[in-house]
């Protein structure tokens, strides 16, 4: 069984792509990835708690979890606090709770900006998330492009934008990752996947593999000519990616890969 985390508007073709060969349940949250408010006092760590719940409330005895943008943080902390129904999970432009003050803070102020100048703030907005230099090669970067300008222009952008700013808040509050004691925690093949665009600005690559060298085992694997937006700009590519990383399937020598980095699991020591 798998979990897909929903980053809103952006992955219903993964839902459906992952639903051809495996059964798939979405999750939606309020406030983050679907309109409404976050209860007050509310972390990535009760998010995370709040997932688990919701698996042993459908009676799912172990799941995999698949986050993209913001909701792969909470794929990770679910992963990391519940080991126990956490199968393997799939982390698309996740930082683990690394949050820049600055960017949240601009981020912030553009949300009012979009509100009130409208149309003029747009391109601030669209360099913040979008790779739009030239020299680098993002696939379908015209269409993107056109398609969150859109987005953007319509009723609902405000809160919609208002939930990047709650997503920032969240990761600015969390807390360490729990140590494994051994490596008995990381058994067999890897359980996490960090996936990132080659020229990712809203989640960098540096940030993604830091996250991904965190935890013994994990596999981190950066999607050529692909910004932020990987699941839509190179969505065929994304979901061979999670389907064989989730299927136990070699990552090895994957065209669309610029690189694929496998973090050794600790040594546990002779006798302990």
């Amino acid at each position: 069984m798998n979990s897909l985390l929903r980053s809103r508007g952006y992955t219903e073709a993964l839902a459906d792509g992952i639903a051809g060969w495996s059964h798939v349940v979405t999750v939606d949250i309020h406030g983050v990835s679907a309109p409404g408010e976050l209860p007050a006092g509310c972390s990535l760590d009760v998010l995370a708690d709040a997932l688990a719940h919701l698996v042993d409330e459908c009676g799912f005895t172990r799941v995999n979890a698949v986050g993209n943008s913001f909701t792969a943080d909470v794929a990770h902390r679910f992963a990391v606090r519940h080991p126990g129904v956490a199968g393997r999970a799939v982390l698309t432009g996740a930082t683990g709770g690394v949050c820049d003050a600055t960017a949240a803070r601009d981020l912030a102020e553009a949300v009012n900006r979009l509100e009130s100048e409208g149309s003029a703030v747009l391109d601030d907005v669209l360099h913040r998330v979008v790779c739009l230099d030239p020299s680098r090669t993002v696939l379908r970067r015209r269409a993107l492009v056109s398609t969150l300008t859109k987005r953007m222009k319509q009723p609902t952008a405000v809160a919609e934008m208002q939930m990047w700013v709650n997503c920032l808040t969240l990761l600015d509050s969390v807390t360490a990752d729990p140590a494994p004691a051994d490596d008995h925690r990381y058994p067999g093949p890897p359980l996490l996947l960090v996936v990132v665009g080659e020229h990712d600005v809203a989640t960098p690559p540096a940030t993604c593999r830091a996250l991904a060298a965190r935890t013994p085992g994990t596999v981190f694997a950066v999607i050529k000519d692909a910004d932020h937006f990987v699941s839509i700009t190179r969505p065929s590519e994304h979901q061979d990616l999670i389907r064989r990383f989730l299927l136990e399937e070699s990552l090895d020598n994957l065209p669309y890969c610029a690189q694929v980095e496998h973090f050794p699991r600790r040594r546990t020591a002779v006798g302990s």
